[in-house]
């Protein structure tokens, strides 16, 4: 299976924006440069990244975080291999395994393990999705990643709840769990739960997702 894991100037039909986001979970682990393919065959290059809680856009200009707005005008951002797609206020990521494409709607939640208890184990917990309020104001010792300040009270860890989506029969279907899947390839279920359990598969998990979805794209016509 393939895995995939700008100065950029203003145009008139897209553009960028200041946006203080306290609440961001970043999908990549630092601003990298990436590839922006605009409907009109212009290109430009800037570090970006995409905000997997709120499904936002951002990228770094003068060591201000910036917004991207006006999606309507790109048609590709691309970091090397891995390429996003505008979907409404969104962006999907495009993955081309073996078998099919499967389109990637990311959204990374916080699972609050509780605050520290004497010992510095979590003495509650919470699902949640974070929003802005939740952060304290970007405090360190408030956040959800995963390299946590040690004076931090509260406890966190990430959680992929990711929306994957394939085309089957010419329509694009959406896959959560692994009964949607059932569901789509009802003659092939007692496979896929075999599958599933041989290979120790996932669907919570973005690469056992990738997995499981290429190993029902053989299905497709």
């Amino acid at each position: 299976m393939k895995k995939g894991i700008i100065l950029f100037y203003l145009m008139a039909s897209a553009y960028f924006s200041a946006f203080g986001q306290t609440g961001s979970i970043f999908l990549f682990e630092q601003f990298v440069n990436a590839k922006v393919h605009f409907k009109n065959h212009a290109v430009t290059v800037y570090a970006m990244n995409y905000d997997a809680n709120n499904g936002k856009m951002f990228f770094e200009q003068n060591g201000t975080r910036m917004e991207l707005t006006g999606v309507h005008a790109i048609d590709t951002i691309a970091w090397g291999k891995r390429s996003f797609i505008p979907q409404g206020r969104r962006f999907w990521e495009v993955q081309r395994l073996d078998n099919g494409i499967v389109y990637i709607d990311w959204l990374i939640k916080a699972i609050h393990l509780g605050k520290k208890g004497v010992f510095g184990l979590p003495s509650q917990g919470t699902i949640q999705t974070l929003k802005l309020h939740d952060f304290g104001g970007g405090t360190p010792g408030y956040t959800p990643y995963d390299n946590q300040s040690a004076y931090a009270t509260d406890m966190w860890r990430r959680k992929n709840d990711n929306t994957y989506y394939i085309s089957v029969g010419g329509n694009l279907c959406k896959v959560k769990s692994v009964k949607h899947l059932y569901k789509l390839f009802p003659e092939h279920e007692t496979e896929i739960r075999t599958y599933v359990k041989d290979e120790k598969l996932d669907i919570k998990d973005p690469l056992s997702a990738l997995h499981l979805l290429n190993y029902c794209l053989q299905w497709v016509q």
